[in-house]
């Protein structure tokens, strides 16, 4: 996908919002929307997204046309096979998702998603402080590390609940199967005796 300016993204934005509906709300606020959307790096969050799907489909296909292969009874005693469907489907893969891109329009989306949330929650003022914090020392390190701060922390609370969720869920299951034996007995009786008409 091209790349397009910040001033040219603005023009469009503003052209094509105002012949969608969009009238209702003052160029200075949609200028505003635009601008903290380009400070937060919103496209740039799509856009891995995006990739992360694009890879999670790489993946499964390079699986899929691998396993159909070992199926056809195809010989791969050291695994080439499965490096040339990854890269065969690589390639494929990368040409779809140039393809895409320009079919799912990511500048479109800002306009009709993002700004229509952004008016709804916030005034043309919350803007203004917004893009001013976002511009400043502090706002320009939080926009560095939050990223960081959110992929550790995420990494952290799934390793921290992994071992105390699966022993509150067994252990409450129990509690709930125990005080309610008599009533998920009776209604799965239910079900069996329906299954067996």
């Amino acid at each position: 996908m091209k790349k397009l300016s910040f001033a040219a993204l603005i023009v469009c934005f503003l052209f094509i919002t105002a012949s969608a509906g969009f009238c209702d709300i003052s160029q200075e606020k949609k200028r505003l929307i635009l601008e903290l959307l380009k400070l937060t790096k919103v496209e740039e969050s799509l856009q891995a997204n995006i990739d992360q799907l694009m890879n999670e489909k790489e993946s499964a296909y390079s699986k899929l046309i691998s396993e159909e292969l070992l199926k056809e009874g195809k010989n791969d005693n050291n695994g080439d096979s499965k490096d040339k469907v990854r890269k065969t489907m690589s390639g494929i893969l990368s040409k779809v998702k140039t393809k895409m891109l320009e079919k799912l329009d990511l500048g479109q989306l800002l306009v009709d998603v993002y700004l229509p949330l952004y008016d709804k929650y916030f005034t043309e003022n919350d803007l203004k402080s917004l893009v001013d914090f976002y511009n400043s020392p502090i706002g320009g390190k939080m926009l560095k590390v939050m990223p960081q701060i959110a992929g550790e922390a995420g990494k952290q609370t799934a390793d921290y609940l992994r071992p105390r969720f699966s022993k509150a869920f067994n252990e409450t299951l129990g509690e709930v199967i125990n005080e309610d034996k008599g009533k998920i007995i009776e209604e799965l009786q239910g079900i069996l005796d329906s299954l067996k008409k």
